[in-house]
């Protein structure tokens, strides 16, 4: 199974992207999963901490501090162990050709899964003319600039919802295929 990481501020198209990229690997035959370091972290902030599931100032507020400043201060690899764990059963199964993870943002997530044997590929998505949504401290955030000066490919997206398809298209055919 190969591992593609997506990098990138909020709110800049990872999912998108990500989502496009499983729709046309599916629609060549390939098996795919989706899935995010965030994943368990936003159910333990709907059961425990009773977040709406809104990704608002006060949500997010709330993921990033149970997240990052919890959870990753007591362990950095918390959610990358999570994520590999399952990786691994999957990997030895067979279920997937390909785990697209959409929400990198600390090197050791992308370090550790390369440690741990994965097969891994990381791409910082770019948009032009993109303006995040955030407050200047949700930008300043550990999550949101971790991986800033990380050494990784570049994925410039033109903003275009109808130029994704292609763009999509034209990264399978440089990169994975």
């Amino acid at each position: 199974m190969k591992v593609i990481e997506l990098c990138g501020k909020a709110g800049v198209g990872k999912d998108t992207f990500g989502n496009e990229l499983i729709t046309q690997l599916e629609n060549r035959g390939y098996t795919c999963i989706h899935i995010a370091f965030a994943d368990r972290l936003k159910d333990i902030c709907k059961h425990y901490f009773h977040w709406d599931g809104q990704k608002d100032t006060k949500g997010r507020d709330l993921l990033q501090k149970i997240g990052t400043d919890v959870f990753r201060q007591h362990d950095e690899d918390f959610w990358v162990k999570e994520v590999c764990d399952f990786l691994r059963v999957c990997n030895s199964c067979d279920l997937f050709d390909y785990a697209i993870i959409t929400d990198a943002r600390f090197p050791n997530e992308i370090t550790r899964l390369k440690e741990y044997g994965f097969d891994v590929m990381a791409f910082r998505i770019l948009r032009n003319n993109f303006v995040s949504k955030l407050n200047d401290e949700e930008q300043n955030h550990k999550s949101e600039i971790a991986l800033d000066d990380f050494n990784m490919e570049e994925i410039n997206l033109s903003g275009d919802l109808k130029m994704l398809e292609k763009e999509v298209g034209d990264f399978i055919i440089e990169w994975i295929l």
